[in-house]
């Protein structure tokens, strides 16, 4: 269960728009929880959100409701993506247990790309990578917090249909690694 796993109780909400206040994030959160604290992150200088934020809850259980219930819920039309924090850098930075998607459908967001990957283990994060407008750029990522079942979904569901699209499903590799095996491969 996640609650043993995060205890603080701290959840990360990304693609928020800009004019996402404080208030309206706490009328949502505090429908399905007690909320304690709530942080929009701004530009140093501008103070122009960041959109993301973060939400305190006073309990676990709380958190994990929330993340349940709110994760890819419309704020202000657009859906939020919401993982518990990680306040390690390394698990939030590492390339193990994240998987790489391309040629995604656009009819494919997050919810759907979560709900195709949800069977193979507990994610971390799911992203499906949109530009300015909220237009899938046809890829996106989901992290396990076990290597073992992101294998796994790789073998069993790279090279299949999602929407109308065949898929590539393959381990993630971040691009100074794979920029450092281009120059290799050439010299």
């Amino acid at each position: 269960m996640a609650t043993k796993i995060y205890p603080a109780a701290s959840l990360y909400v990304g693609d928020l728009l800009p004019e996402v206040p404080e208030g309206l994030l706490y009328d949502v959160f505090s429908a399905v929880g007690n909320v304690s604290s709530i942080r929009v992150c701004r530009e140093n200088v501008t103070r122009q959100s960041l959109g993301y934020a973060y939400v305190n809850f006073s309990n676990p259980a709380d958190a994990e409701r929330a993340l349940q219930i709110l994760n890819n819920t419309p704020i202000k039309e657009k859906p939020c993506r919401i993982m518990w924090v990680q306040r390690d850098p390394s698990i939030r930075r590492s390339p193990v247990g994240n998987v790489f998607i391309k040629n995604l459908d656009p009819s494919i967001k997050h919810k759907e790309l979560f709900d195709k990957f949800s069977d193979y283990g507990n994610i971390l994060s799911v992203k499906v990578v949109l530009d300015k407008n909220g237009v899938s750029k046809g890829y996106g990522f989901v992290h396990y917090d076990n290597p073992q079942n992101a294998l796994k979904a790789i073998a069993d569901l790279n090279n299949t249909i999602m929407g109308d699209k065949r898929v590539y499903v393959g381990n993630f590799i971040p691009k100074k690694r794979a920029f450092k095996t281009q120059r290799t491969l050439l010299d």
